[in-house]
């Protein structure tokens, strides 16, 4: 468990740049201002160069911009 966004952002990136992973997952709650667009784009690059998938789970977020490949709203019907 990171001790805020900032640490959980960095701690996902890392393991992105890991090639052994399959995935990284990561939660983070509400709109802390270390989620930007600078940072997505972050994770989406360092995704993209090592072919590990990046799932970034925001709960109780606002929708805003993001580097993101693919955008997903799951709620309950």
């Amino acid at each position: 468990a990171a001790r805020d966004a900032r640490e959980a952002l960095w701690s996902m990136e890392e393991g992105l740049r890991c090639a052994a992973l399959g995935a990284v997952i990561g939660e983070l709650h509400g709109d802390p201002a270390a989620l930007d667009f600078t940072a997505t784009r972050r994770l989406a690059v360092a995704s993209e160069r090592s072919g590990v998938a990046a799932f970034l789970v925001r709960l109780g977020g606002q929708p805003n911009l993001s580097g993101a490949r693919l955008r997903w709203r799951v709620a309950s019907a």
